[in-house]
């Protein structure tokens, strides 16, 4: 009989494989279901050289910010990472431009890749909804994508390549390979995870930014991944400011740690984009 360890395994990485699957799905329909945007870009310089992939901690946020109660024995369907953004940026180190032109985007764009977006782009904020996130996302970074790379075509396929580059650098699952696991009653020596990501992410540059701190020792928030905007593959940039200023760090996740959808949901949701794509 296999332990409880490898049967998570196991289940993790054939998730992983359907997941992958879907997310090429949801690319092709997001893309036959929804037209070019009409954009109306600045004059204002929105030329950038980098994709940053923000991924932040649902534990070390709600720890500072106004948000629903972590509960104790509470089960919390998202990884102890989740999305941020993708931000357009300078590989110099300088934040990118925002809100470049007015997209059109709407709840219903995002119909097809809605669960995925709910699982690994929630908000952690009490006040603001999910689809609230997206919009403000879209219209604040993804309108300056959308004005420089124009193969992106929409507010929907910017959401979209985020997901793509979550599911293809997956840090959670880095970590976790690493022996690194989220936790409130021990904290993890930085060197350690800076060795781990090295490894994982070959030839890219990553930041980890911590705020807050929890008896004595800062609060990783979260993990920042570096992209050549033009090709999204792993790139080289100059890290900002260092946020993690303690040898160990807290890197708290959900209190009762993440599930994933079942097989179950996942066959019918590839069913339903097969269906979609016959029309």
């Amino acid at each position: 009989m296999r332990d409880n360890t490898s049967l998570r395994s196991d289940i993790a990485e054939r998730m992983q494989r359907w997941t992958g699957l879907l997310l090429a799905l949801f690319a092709l329909a997001a893309l036959l279901d929804t037209a070019s945007s009409d954009l109306n870009c600045t004059t204002k310089p929105f030329v950038f050289d980098v994709f940053k992939l923000a991924l932040h901690s649902r534990g070390g946020y709600c720890e500072l910010k106004s948000c629903e109660k972590l509960d104790t024995g509470k089960t919390y369907p998202h990884p102890p990472l989740t999305i941020q953004g993708l931000w357009p940026a300078w590989s110099n180190g300088s934040n990118g431009p925002m809100g470049c032109s007015y997209v059109e985007f709407s709840n219903n764009s995002v119909k097809l890749i809605k669960d995925q977006l709910d699982y690994l782009w929630p908000s952690f904020d009490s006040y603001i909804e999910n689809q609230d996130l997206w919009s403000r996302e879209v219209q604040t970074y993804g309108s300056c994508a959308l004005c420089q790379e124009k193969d992106l075509g929409n507010g929907t396929n910017y959401l979209m390549q985020a997901l793509i580059l979550y599911k293809s650098y997956n840090v959670t699952a880095w970590l976790e390979k690493g022996g690194i696991a989220h936790s409130y009653h021990e904290t993890i020596a930085l060197s350690r995870i800076n060795e781990t990501l090295t490894k994982s992410f070959d030839g890219g540059e990553f930041e980890l930014y911590c705020e807050g701190s929890r008896d004595g020792k800062d609060i990783l928030q979260g993990v920042r991944l570096c992209f050549s905007a033009n090709k999204q593959t792993p790139t080289k940039c100059v890290k900002t400011r260092d946020t993690c200023t303690t040898p160990d760090v807290w890197y708290l996740g959900s209190s009762s740690g993440s599930v994933v959808p079942s097989t179950l949901s996942i066959f019918f949701a590839t069913y339903l984009v097969l269906l979609f794509l016959k029309h």
